[in-house]
């Protein structure tokens, strides 16, 4: 029995809401567009307010400045209740489709931003891919020729194409066996390129050279500030576009008055 009321309560307002309304929930009875007095969320009273949509569990007014807020049916005197046609059942029922909503809507968005990120990790493992791929060492392993705090210092000796002797020179870190090293040892990769290192030879010159890591997670986390740092001047960029047209416009528009006078 207690079901059969339910439904008949909620079939009354559905055909309330109908009748109140529109498709969409806009007031379109115009009992219900005269004004009335209500107080808000921050405990302010409002004359003079006007209902612009009406809902199972709150509704949407306008103020006599024009502003739109929302109220809970429930936080109205007994009488707007019942010109409104609030039921306790439906606006519970109204409260439960909300919280099914934006726990949906959270979720989709939980999805995306998980989605983009792994789609961002994804692309900065392809550029760690792509340095060792750009580093590639054939035949002879590197040669350690000096051990520092940072890192080492080691060279590629080869033959070149007309048959002369060359070194490259690369400054290696993160090596898991560095401290068992010693120079005129061999080391060898993976190696991934992050850059460059720059240092000072015993002739007291400074010299740049290609800097590599064995790590592939040092690796990442270089490609991800690198990614951060291309995304703020990106963004620099925009927001510098942004206020070259809007000084366009003023400049615009004040030659325009200019001419006028």
């Amino acid at each position: 029995m207690k079901t059969i009321i339910v439904a008949l309560l909620a079939g009354c307002v559905v055909s309330l809401a109908q009748t109140n309304t529109d498709s969409s929930g806009y007031v379109t009875n115009a009992a219900l567009l005269t004004p009335f007095t209500l107080t808000n969320s921050s405990g302010n009273v409002i004359t003079d307010a006007v209902l612009v949509k009406l809902m199972p569990n709150k509704f949407l007014y306008k103020t006599p400045s024009g502003e739109m807020a929302t109220r809970r049916l429930d936080s109205l005197s007994k009488d707007l209740q019942e010109k409104f046609g609030y039921n306790p059942q439906a606006a519970q029922a109204a409260d439960e489709a909300d919280k099914q909503k934006k726990a949906q809507q959270q979720l989709a968005q939980q999805q995306r931003e998980t989605a983009a990120a792994q789609a961002a990790q994804d692309a900065i493992w392809q550029r760690v891919q792509k340095s060792q791929q750009h580093f590639v060492v054939t035949g002879d392993l590197l040669r350690v020729d000096e051990i520092t705090a940072d890192g080492i210092l080691a060279s590629y000796n080869f033959l070149d194409v007309r048959g002369i002797s060359r070194s490259l020179i690369y400054f290696v870190k993160d090596s898991p066996n560095q401290n068992t090293l010693i120079d005129g040892a061999t080391i060898g990769g993976p190696f991934y390129t992050t850059g460059t290192y720059t240092y000072t030879t015993v002739m007291g010159s400074s010299k740049t050279v290609e800097c590599l890591t064995c790590s592939p997670k040092a690796a990442f986390n270089y490609y991800l500030i690198q990614a951060d740092d291309e995304a703020k001047r990106t963004k620099e960029k925009a927001q510098q576009l942004i206020d070259r047209q809007r000084s366009m416009v003023i400049l615009s528009k004040d030659r325009a008055s200019f001419r006028e006078t």
